[in-house]
């Protein structure tokens, strides 16, 4: 873990994203956020435009979404920063900061970036980006989608005369001439295709900060978003301070520590087990870890991992063997039913939550065979915005087939998330349809580690 940092450097490391329909301001507001906190903006909206370049340049088939996908697979994109605010888009080492505007680019940007391959390939770059924090990035689903563990959630509404007055003044601007009538029901429109775009939809992320800017300036936009990012800087920089007792939420009783580290250790050597993502600051608070589940053995493998007491949920056909039961019940085991939602299971969860404890779960519910990842079920979101613990994301690979792990092919790895924060209470009420999207956005994050485990080997040189 780093030494504790300054408050000022956790503000600076903070990963903001503002979502938001057409006309609210998302893109001026993310520039002027990134300037005033000295962060990066990620101009999510150039990025596709770049794609659409480089697909025109190359004269592909804009018509052939496997050919777009690739060039979009194979392209490197870049922003130069002037004062936070991104001057210069580089494709392949090509300043096409003005040739992403040409009228040629606008005409079929909506096309190349309805190609799921594309998609793909943006959102990947965008998490890239992200990484290593300090970056403000705008969209339609950023903060739901493509980084639900984003300390700040923003979501940026206005009423649609507002936004269409907007949209007139800039067209105006252009010397284009149209009606306000016109103006408004293409905005309606708009709004009704981002909304129900399959891939991408625009919705307001679990728990984000809305600000509507009906009546706001882009000034005052700008103040709304630092005041909140400020604020949450500061609240994170408190659970990084120790209180009477520091190791408050990491004890373990000696069976239990006894337990993990004899598995810990024989994982390590038997299975090649490697640790990654453990780096970062360390906060003093209890956790929901949401890990994908392949094997039997994943509850005692990814529990080792963690360096504190956790209790688990296990199926209820686990403790029919009165010894196993008795075994896995000291290592604060909870037997639970698959085929219902088990209200006596969640209320001791969430009273085991409350009192500070932490507890492992498998959002999937079952086992699911192969590399794809199953559905989340509302459990893991209703447990988070009920009790507001945090969720941890956690992949695990190599589970499935111990026998190959034994020789190395592939090691049991599992990799460890950042955090995913509920930031506004007022849009976290544990309702069916907010628990089952939290935990949407916790397999979504899941997803993103899975990537990372199969597309940058230079992440896996953890402990």
């Amino acid at each position: 873990m780093k030494t504790r940092p300054e408050k000022n450097e956790i503000l600076e490391r903070l990963v903001i994203t503002i979502d938001g329909p057409a006309g609210s301001g998302k893109t001026t507001t993310a520039r002027g956020v990134a300037r005033r906190l000295n962060l990066r903006h990620i101009d999510t909206g150039a990025m596709y435009r770049a794609v659409t370049w480089k697909v025109l340049e190359t004269g592909t088939d804009i018509r052939d979404g496997d050919r777009v996908g690739r060039v979009a697979l194979d392209i490197c994109i870049a922003f130069a920063d002037h004062d936070g605010s991104p001057k210069t888009v580089i494709a392949d080492g090509t300043d096409v900061t003005d040739a992403i505007r040409s009228s040629e680019v606008t005409e079929n940007v909506s096309l190349v970036s309805s190609y799921p391959l594309v998609r793909k390939a943006m959102v990947r770059m965008q998490r890239r980006f992200a990484r290593s924090g300090g970056v403000v990035l705008e969209g339609r689903d950023i903060g739901s989608v493509v980084l639900p563990d984003a300390e700040v959630k923003i979501y940026l509404d206005a009423s649609t005369e507002e936004r269409a007055r907007r949209r007139l003044k800039e067209l105006e601007a252009k010397g284009v001439t149209k009606g306000m009538d016109e103006v408004r029901e293409s905005i309606e429109r708009r709004d009704r295709l981002d909304s129900g775009h399959e891939l991408s939809p625009l919705k307001i992320p679990v728990g984000a900060h809305i600000v509507d800017t009906t009546d706001l300036t882009i000034d005052g936009q700008v103040a709304r978003v630092c005041e909140t990012a400020t604020r949450t800087a500061a609240r994170l920089f408190e659970l990084m301070t120790a209180e009477k007792d520091p190791n408050r939420f990491k004890r373990e009783k000696p069976i239990y520590r006894l337990g993990r580290l004899t598995i810990l250790f024989l994982a390590r050597i038997l299975f090649g087990l490697r640790i990654v993502g453990r780096e970062g600051y360390e906060f003093y608070e209890n956790y929901v870890y949401a890990s994908n589940h392949r094997s039997n053995v994943d509850p005692p493998v990814v529990g080792s991992t963690i360096g504190r007491e956790l209790a688990f949920l296990a199926k209820e056909s686990l403790f029919r063997n009165k010894l196993f039961g008795k075994l896995i019940a000291t290592y604060n085991a909870i037997p639970t039913r698959r085929d219902a939602f088990d209200r006596r299971v969640i209320r001791r969860a969430l009273a085991l939550l409350d009192a500070g404890g932490s507890l492992l779960i498998f959002p999937e519910g079952q086992r699911v065979a192969g590399e794809r990842l199953g559905d989340a079920k509302a459990g893991v979101g209703y447990l988070a915005l009920k009790s507001g613990a945090p969720v941890v994301p956690i992949y695990v690979s190599g589970t499935q087939n111990l026998g190959r792990a034994l020789i190395r092919r592939p090691r049991i790895t599992v990799l460890r998330g950042r955090p995913i924060r509920v930031t506004d209470s007022a849009t976290a009420e544990p309702t069916g349809a907010n628990s089952r999207e939290f935990g949407r956005m916790v397999m979504s994050a899941i997803e993103t580690l899975h990537e990372d485990f199969e597309n940058d080997g230079k992440l896996l040189g953890g402990s």
